[in-house]
């Protein structure tokens, strides 16, 4: 009956540590996951290199970007971000250019004939009254302030799935 016992509660010892090597497969699947979803909401593709110590034996040591660096990755790389700094700038470009025709403008050309007479012409704009031109420049102002808006949703979202994920 002894070795019988020794040989059962061996058997149960190697079940124990299988079951306990499984856990840990288990739990290092569950890590990788959690690093590419991270990965895939800081907008970078799940095969890119960053540095995560991945050793489960050695849990004191074991490190993941701080949030700020998380922050400041995805600013660099999501999509949703880049995109809508993008349309902050191409609005603003807008609203410059529909500023700029509510500006005076001065015309100046010079020009030569055959008998060498000069002939200088100069035309001056005001736009007082250019309601069409006024109207171009208040939609454009809103264009800019609804792209600024885009982007800062998108940076508060990010920022929220972020920490969500990082917690």
């Amino acid at each position: 009956n002894a070795g019988q016992q020794a040989r059962a509660s061996l058997l149960e010892q190697k079940g124990q540590l299988l079951r306990y090597e499984l856990g840990l497969e288990t739990q290092k699947n569950n890590i990788q996951a959690t690093i590419k979803t991270l990965l895939l909401q800081l907008g970078m593709s799940e095969r890119a290199q960053i540095e995560l110590d991945t050793d489960l034996h050695v849990q004191d040591f074991y490190r993941l970007p701080s949030i700020a660096t998380c922050l400041r990755i995805a600013a660099h790389h999501n999509a949703e971000i880049r995109t809508a700094r993008l349309g902050v700038q191409i609005a603003q470009r807008q609203r410059q250019l529909a500023q700029d025709q509510l500006r005076p403008q001065l015309d100046l050309t010079v020009s030569t004939d055959q008998t060498h007479d000069q002939t200088v012409g100069m035309q001056w704009s005001l736009p007082l009254d250019h309601k069409d031109l006024q109207s171009a420049y208040v939609a454009a102002d809103v264009a800019y302030q609804q792209a600024r808006q885009a982007l800062d949703n998108a940076l508060r979202n990010n920022r929220k799935d972020i920490i969500n994920t990082w917690h």
